[in-house]
């Protein structure tokens, strides 16, 4: 784990740093209202900042009903990794893909950010993708570079990871997208 860090770090600087790693929120869970899978990312992340490969750090997403902080609690966690305040950031209120993105894409408007490099799973950093391609108005070049930590969840988490992205992708396609956002903020945001 922390060879294949330091390898992707000496990769990474050898183009050039990038302005914000983009953390994806994996889950809730109890320990710093976030999982395990998603301290790993953050902590890699953390890694990446210490590297030099990074300007800053951004948690995204897990505002749910069992954790309406979760961006504060993913910053929390950043903080103690020894990422500074003024290179630790988190969104306001995203709790579903969509709304990753229009936080991620508010984030880097406000900060500047031309180069991000998103964090998440393989098959929910390609729907971030494609997601973003369409998205971002700004005019703006976003430059994206995908990578994923080594995943200790083992089999069935992939398994289950892998249909879980594909029937959101699905029914994402499949219905009108305001009826989307609002199935995904009844879903994520009510009691």
């Amino acid at each position: 784990y922390y060879a294949h860090t330091r390898q992707f770090a000496r990769e990474h600087a050898a183009t050039g740093t990038a302005d914000v790693a983009l953390v994806f929120c994996n889950g809730v869970g109890p320990h710093y209202g976030v999982d395990a899978v998603t301290r790993d990312r953050l902590a890699f992340a953390a890694r990446l900042h210490a590297a030099g490969a990074v300007s800053a750090v951004a948690g995204i997403g897990g505002h749910w009903r069992q954790n309406l902080p979760g961006g504060a609690r993913m910053r929390d966690f950043l903080l103690k990794q020894g990422v500074p305040a003024e290179a630790a950031f988190a969104d306001r209120s995203s709790y579903d893909t969509l709304t990753n993105i229009d936080e991620s894409l508010r984030m880097a408007g406000e900060a500047g950010w031309q180069e991000a490099l998103v964090i998440s799973s393989p098959l929910h950093a390609y729907r971030i993708l494609s997601l973003l391609k369409r998205y971002d108005r700004s005019g703006r070049v976003w430059r994206v570079r995908t990578f994923t930590p080594p995943d200790r969840s083992g089999l069935y988490h992939t398994w289950r990871e892998a249909h879980h992205e594909w029937l959101a992708w699905a029914v994402y396609l499949i219905l009108p997208e305001e009826t989307f956002r609002d199935v995904m903020r009844y879903r994520r945001t009510s009691d």
